[in-house]
């Protein structure tokens, strides 16, 4: 019961579940025909976000200290572990064709990193494809790293099939387009008030946002139309 719905992710080529506890450092695997875990393995540390590439070979975790940690799924060994932020990670996301992975953190900052970078950082796996070994993986730098917002980042999403688009929401009221392939803001978009959560729709082309409420004010949308020379907010209230 303590399971974080963004900690929780279907590995269909397992036959398996993951979720890590929010309040233990513990992940879980469960089969799809048991609802009991199969089995349970230690963290270092507490997760505040967890995610699967796409390909199901590597389980990607961000700390509630900032480190960025990466598994693989087959042998159940931990291949990189990377200082990415300074404070908690707040959200993971990886691009469809697994060559990036996006950490958002409450340190205000978003970070872009090569997932080959990290894989191939380990000395084991290094030695096993028979590659000569890189150091320290604690010197890992990011890819990219996206600043300009005042507050914790609390959530983000990318663009499907690899165009590019990276959308950030912050506690700062505001919500910014990047370039994620350039490194580059494109747009900064101010709200109302803070908003929750943000998602995009399948063709790239509307994000939308979901805004906290009072008993003084209605629950709100905010729907941000994207396009290549402008971009558009529109509001809808929803009546309880």
């Amino acid at each position: 019961g303590d399971v974080y719905k963004r900690q929780v992710h279907g590995a269909p080529n397992h036959g398996m579940i993951i979720g890590a506890s929010r309040n233990k450092t513990i992940t879980s695997f469960w089969s799809v025909n048991n609802s009991k875990p199969v089995f349970r393995s230690p963290l270092p540390e507490k997760l505040s976000s967890l995610q699967l590439t796409h390909d199901e070979k590597h389980l990607i975790g961000g700390g509630v200290s900032g480190v960025l940690y990466v598994w693989n799924t087959y042998t159940g060994s931990l291949i990189a572990k990377v200082n990415a932020h300074y404070s908690q990670i707040n959200k993971i996301l990886i691009n469809s064709d697994d060559g990036l992975i996006v950490t958002i953190s409450s340190d205000f900052t978003i970070n872009v990193w090569l997932l080959a970078n990290l894989v191939t950082s380990n000395a084991q796996y290094r030695k096993d494809l028979g590659l000569a070994q890189s150091g320290n993986i604690d010197n890992i730098k990011p890819f990219y790293t996206l600043s300009g917002h005042l507050d914790s980042v609390i959530d983000g999403a990318l663009s499907k099939h690899n165009l590019g688009i990276f959308v950030s929401l912050s506690l700062d009221k505001t919500i910014k387009i990047w370039s994620i392939s350039k490194g580059l803001l494109l747009h900064t978009i101010q709200l109302e008030s803070e908003g929750n959560c943000l998602t995009m729709d399948m063709n790239n082309e509307i994000v939308f946002v979901a805004v906290s409420y009072t008993h003084l004010t209605l629950p709100t949308i905010y729907s941000v139309q994207i396009s290549v020379v402008a971009v558009s907010l529109k509001k809808k209230q929803i009546d309880q």
